[in-house]
């Protein structure tokens, strides 16, 4: 493939790459977002919890009724959609009851698995053929992972404050709609290594392979939220940082997980999916530890980067390793995304309650607790990859 050619996917992909970019700012600023409107109201931590789960359960809700969704309506009507419903996160800046922000967080959690599906979806139908492509799209989001929180902490430092990140929310997705319209829906998947994939829910859940997919996407997206949601927290009041240095810490995470998912574009030549995946996470249990026992700024600072390391190729690598699943058929695709949003659900959910009972501290425990099942689920996969002889 010489370089016009990658630039012609390239482009052919950016509209999808941007929905992705707004996907991951909106995931990473919301936790921030709460602590400033809670703070401002009066309302209590405990409520951050809840409110995310809200925004987890409408996810999951919203990867289960992709698929009819999108056959009833086709994919431009459900691409529009998904930037109308993005955009509503814009409606924060005018929050000042616990309610209203329930609201808004059930509007963009149907947003968010409307998103994760369609863009798989689309991507995988478009340029599945292409191993750098999940790649691409992943670390779009971290990018916009990386941006939302550091442009709070940059306006904040302005004193600007924090609505105008939320402002241009609302602007980028709204923006973004006739963009995507360019996007070519009409595709086979003929690209695609297709498994033998059951035709029904029954039999898909008798499906091994199907099943270690919807597990792994259930612990690490319960992972992901709720490290964007409480590692903040957690650096403010149990490692006594600053409120702009905890924020920093998590854009930290975000930068460093950037460039962990375009070390893994090249290690994925090398290397065997499943085995980057099993490595990866069982350093994300290590390095959590590391991060929980971490003393002072510099070494905690560290620890973080270490953090995005092997956070970076584990969401990507779930995805590649659940590719014949994500492309358009039956409703593989929405179970493994409504599992990663029922993931999303529990973990801030359970980490929400045990804070307010004790401390934030036991509530990253939690996190842990979720780092060693998707530890030993990711080796089993890799051992059942090894033992079937499959290549990704």
């Amino acid at each position: 493939m010489n370089i016009n050619q990658k630039d012609s996917i390239l482009l052919k992909m950016s509209p999808l790459l941007a929905a992705f970019f707004i996907n991951g700012m909106i995931a990473v600023m919301t936790g921030i977002v709460l602590k400033y409107i809670y703070i401002e109201n009066g309302i209590g931590y405990e409520k951050i919890g809840i409110s995310i789960a809200i925004q987890s359960i409408s996810n999951m809700i919203g990867g289960m009724i992709s698929s009819p969704l999108i056959k009833k309506f086709g994919k431009k009507s459900i691409l529009t959609l998904f930037c109308v419903l993005f955009s509503s996160f814009g409606l924060l800046i005018f929050a000042h009851s616990f309610y209203f922000v329930l609201i808004v967080m059930a509007i963009t959690g149907v947003a968010w698995g409307l998103c994760n599906n369609l863009v798989h979806v689309l991507l995988i139908g478009n340029h599945g053929d292409n191993e750098a492509s999940i790649s691409a799209l992943h670390t779009s989001y971290a990018v916009g992972s990386f941006v939302g929180p550091f442009i709070i902490v940059l306006f904040s430092f302005m004193n600007i404050g924090w609505r105008f990140p939320v402002i241009l929310i609302f602007i980028g997705s709204i923006a973004l709609i006739p963009f995507l319209f360019k996007v070519n829906t009409n595709f086979n998947n003929t690209n695609i290594k297709i498994v033998n994939i059951p035709k029904t829910n029954i039999k898909l859940l008798n499906d091994r392979g199907f099943i270690i997919c919807v597990l792994l996407y259930f612990a690490y997206i319960g992972i992901e939220v709720s490290i964007n949601a409480w590692l903040p927290v957690f650096l403010e009041y149990d490692k006594h940082f600053p409120s702009s240095l905890a924020q920093l810490g998590i854009s930290i995470v975000w930068l460093t997980i950037i460039f962990s998912r375009l070390l893994c574009i090249i290690l994925r030549k090398r290397m065997r999916n499943h085995d980057i995946l099993a490595y990866q996470c069982i350093g994300l249990l290590i390095t959590l530890i590391i991060v929980i026992v971490s003393l002072g700024t510099v070494f905690t600072f560290i620890s973080l980067v270490l953090l995005g390391f092997v956070m970076g190729g584990i969401s990507p690598s779930n995805a590649e390793n659940a590719k014949s699943y994500l492309a358009e058929n039956s409703a593989s695709s929405g179970i493994i995304f409504a599992g990663g949003g029922l993931g999303s659900m529990l973990l801030p959910l359970l980490i929400g309650f045990i804070t307010g009972k004790s401390t934030v501290f036991y509530g990253m425990l939690c996190i842990l607790f979720f780092s060693a099942f998707i530890m030993l689920v990711a080796i089993f996969n890799k051992y059942y990859k090894s033992k079937d002889n499959v290549s990704y």
